[in-house]
């Protein structure tokens, strides 16, 4: 699958570069169901949360949306209210009411 030939791209050892791009090809190429956890554990390298986020955004599937979940208490306050604008965006309105709630205290 596309898929599984992108997954290369995002491993650790890859430059930058090359991660970043292949973010933005797992983002139209990851189909729900597909283990996303090697494109979540980008949302660990400070350079590339904010693009991990957006694949995810993109990818909006129940598995993406379960990683913006997890990764939302890890981050300062710029970061949590992007990843909530992404459950917002992927359509997740049952949880974004709760999550801004946990972020106000």
């Amino acid at each position: 699958a596309v898929a599984d030939a992108i997954m290369p791209l995002l491993a650790a050892e890859q430059p930058y570069l090359i991660k970043e791009r292949g973010l933005r090809l797992a983002a139209i190429a990851v189909p729900a169901g597909y283990n996303i956890s090697q494109i979540s554990a980008l949302m660990n390298d400070k350079e590339l949360t904010i693009k991990t986020r957006d694949a995810l955004e993109t990818i909006g599937s129940p598995e993406a949306r379960e990683a913006l979940h997890r990764y939302l208490g890890r981050f300062g306050y710029e970061v949590a209210v992007a990843i909530i604008d992404a459950l917002d965006t992927i359509g997740d309105s049952e949880s974004v009411p709760v999550l801004r709630t946990r972020l106000e205290h």
